[in-house]
């Protein structure tokens, strides 16, 4: 009994001083006011405006955007990329209805469409089509996937392969294209060491581009390629060993070449099958997608 009193003593102190506490908290709450980061303002604002391009077909203004930035390299002030924060301003959300994704099928194709040697349009859509398989599989456990989401799954990273495969036909080359093979080499199951050499590639292509690196601790994940604490060990790599402008922090959230003609030539079975989990979602928590 005594105990127990004292128990409940402790917990009425506690509230008093907790009282106390949050009083003081509010009264230095209401002397604060609210700012905003400069530099999120700003990707923000790009974001917006290539959307806004994006939904309104004006194609003919987003190709030199694409081309300006990926020829300078452009980063923001927070050291990312730009050519990124582009093709991710299309996205659409998870949760948008069938016809919401329709919706940007047909746009992606009027894209190419109207600009049939682009490289930008092809990208954009490759990336869509990934996405896309994954909205057709949806983010349960594997044996919780019903036989059209499999076939969906499939058949639209497939797609996003072939398009992928276009676009390394061009002549101009850009960065981002690898992070949407990555993502695609995954869902397809690529063999573990045909993925290693991809990631490679990509890593001499452009060393400083740090979606390489989340691809790479995404990838180390026990789901795909990695065992228990691999992507931890990776992540602590000295520098010299990690992209110059990745972050610990981002990689917690988790053109021609042999390999790549092999990832896009040979037909993969059954992609996804011995995952848990879309593991995609980890590549997104470490960005703030546009809504449709």
């Amino acid at each position: 009994m005594n105990k127990h009193f004292t128990f409940v003593l402790l917990l009425c102190s506690c509230g008093l001083l907790l009282g106390c506490w949050n009083a003081e908290e509010k009264a230095a709450i209401a002397k604060l006011k609210p700012t905003k980061d400069p530099v999120q303002e700003e990707i923000y604002a790009f974001r917006l405006k290539m959307r806004a391009l994006y939904n309104n077909r004006r194609f003919a203004e987003l190709e030199p955007v694409a081309a300006e930035i990926r020829q300078t390299k452009a980063l923001f002030g927070n050291g990312s990329w730009k050519i990124a924060q582009f093709y991710e301003s299309f996205a659409c959300r998870r949760e948008e209805p069938e016809s919401m994704w329709q919706l940007h099928d047909r746009i992606h194709q009027d894209w190419i469409a109207q600009f049939p040697t682009s490289i930008t349009a092809r990208i954009a859509y490759a990336d869509f089509l990934r996405e896309y398989a994954w909205h057709a599989r949806g983010t349960d456990f594997a044996d919780k996937v019903t036989e059209e989401g499999w076939r969906l799954f499939g058949e639209r990273l497939e797609s996003a392969r072939k398009t992928l495969a276009e676009a390394r036909e061009l002549t101009e080359k850009d960065s981002f294209w690898w992070e949407v093979a990555l993502g695609v080499a995954r869902g397809q199951q690529l063999p573990k060491n045909a993925y290693d050499q991809l990631l490679e590639e990509a890593k001499a292509i452009e060393p400083k581009f740090w979606g390489y690196d989340i691809a790479r601790a995404s990838s180390l994940l026990p789901r795909w390629y990695g065992e228990a604490g691999d992507w931890e060990a990776y992540a602590d790599k000295p520098p010299r060993d990690l992209m110059a402008s990745a972050p610990r922090s981002t990689l917690e959230l988790s053109w021609r070449c042999p390999v790549t003609t092999t990832m896009f030539s040979a037909k993969p079975t059954r992609p996804g099958r011995r995952y848990a989990r879309d593991s995609s979602q980890c590549d997104k928590n470490i960005r703030d997608r546009s809504s449709c």
